[in-house]
């Protein structure tokens, strides 16, 4: 397994209670249910949920599903007695100027005008959709998209959820439409 260098597209692992891995795959919720260990909560972490919006990283709210390292290569062979081993080697950190010299300050303005640059260069036409979670990524890229375009937030569910009850407040507080 191949992880994106930056973390973008965040891959978790579930492991047994002996330290086996049983399920991967892109979202926690899901690779918990796969491993039939839904149910083992991490007070801890799903404390940090409420009081930030997101565990910890690498935990996520179930205490055997975790995120892995981002630019790492995993591999999973069969171990003894039916067990998974996983060995990982990095193939990807950051270059050598931007670990330890830069300022902290310096990296979060730079990541903030490309940030801006990004969502505004995506942003032609007369109208802007923006597929809105209620999740902090979505909030930035709604909140980084001109006031002077139109912009839809829009949310693919069955029923109002937790999820889309959130999306519809963040679209309210920047005063876009909510689908």
């Amino acid at each position: 397994l191949v992880t994106d260098p930056m973390a973008a597209v965040q891959v978790y692992a579930a492991r047994s209670p002996e330290g086996a891995v049983v399920s991967l795959g892109t979202h926690p919720d899901l690779v918990a249910a796969l491993s039939g260990q839904a149910d083992a909560i991490d007070p801890i972490s799903v404390a940090d949920f409420i009081n930030t919006g997101t565990p910890c990283c690498p935990r996520t709210m179930y205490s055997r599903v975790q995120e892995l390292r981002g630019g790492h290569v995993y591999v999973f062979a069969p171990g003894p007695e039916g067990a998974t081993t996983c060995a990982a080697q990095a193939y990807w950190t950051p270059p050598a100027e931007v670990e330890g010299s830069a300022k902290i300050e310096d990296l979060v303005d730079e990541f903030s005008r490309c940030w801006l640059a990004a969502v505004r260069d995506r942003c032609q036409g007369d109208a802007i959709g923006v597929e809105l979670s209620g999740g902090l990524d979505s909030r930035i890229v709604m909140a980084a998209v001109p006031g002077a375009k139109q912009c839809v937030g829009l949310t693919y569910c069955d029923e109002i959820n937790r999820e889309a009850s959130i999306a519809r407040k963040v679209a309210q507080v920047y005063g876009r439409t909510w689908q």
